[in-house]
């Protein structure tokens, strides 16, 4: 009989080996949900991880549960939240011939070296965020005199430091169009601000007029 269980504990020790890999300082496990019952994969942790203190409360099976109804009732039981991603937007960076590949130099209406499909970072993987929220501010402007509406995208990545759109690292996670405003003889500039907290990133975009879109992108989907 034990040698059904044989498969998913070896699975679940060596995601914690990976675990504490990453984070060498983590002294403690906790043990929560329906399997953290099994006396087999308690035995097996204690056995795997003797340097380790692993606590088993009580009930442990309902803690994911009552976790989910606290939480729906007040969101601020979490008071702070580790980013398990970076995020980057669309914003191109500067032509830099040392780094960026010739083949994706453009020079926009205005006469700025720009290398396309860049993206710049956001917020790094691992920042802490209370619970209330943390403001970004970012600025975009458009690269063509007769730009009408701007896309604003941001990506995701495991990875703190990306150059290209296009990496394998980094994947898209939202988009959001806005319409810009201003002299065709001047950058049409926009105002970003992004709002990381709760499950959700914010996101509200402000023209030169002062017109403004927001959107919400939900981290649980």
């Amino acid at each position: 009989m034990k040698g059904f269980f044989e498969d998913t504990i070896n699975d679940i020790l060596d995601h914690i080996k990976t675990l504490l890999e990453k984070y060498p300082n983590v002294n403690h496990i906790l043990l929560v949900g329906g399997y953290g019952e099994c006396f087999l994969l308690q035995e097996a942790i204690r056995r795997k991880f003797r340097n380790k203190t692993l606590i088993v409360p009580q009930d442990c099976g309902l803690a994911v549960v009552k976790g989910a109804v606290l939480f729906g009732h007040n969101p601020e039981t979490i008071s702070e939240r580790i980013l398990r991603y970076s995020y980057f937007s669309n914003t191109r960076r500067k032509f830099d011939p040392c780094i960026h590949d010739i083949k994706r130099r453009e020079v926009s209406d205005f006469g700025d070296e720009t290398c396309k499909g860049t993206v710049t970072k956001i917020i790094t993987a691992g920042t802490t965020i209370v619970s209330k929220g943390l403001e970004i501010e970012k600025g975009m402007s458009a690269l063509r005199k007769d730009s009408k509406h701007i896309s604003y995208k941001i990506y995701y990545s495991e990875e703190n430091d990306l150059l290209y759109n296009d990496s394998e690292d980094c994947k898209p996670f939202g988009t959001i169009r806005v319409p810009l405003a201003g002299d065709e003889e001047k950058k049409k500039r926009c105002k970003v601000v992004f709002t990381f907290g709760l499950t959700s990133i914010q996101l509200k975009v402000r023209n030169s007029a002062g017109e403004e879109v927001e959107r919400s992108f939900d981290l649980l989907e």
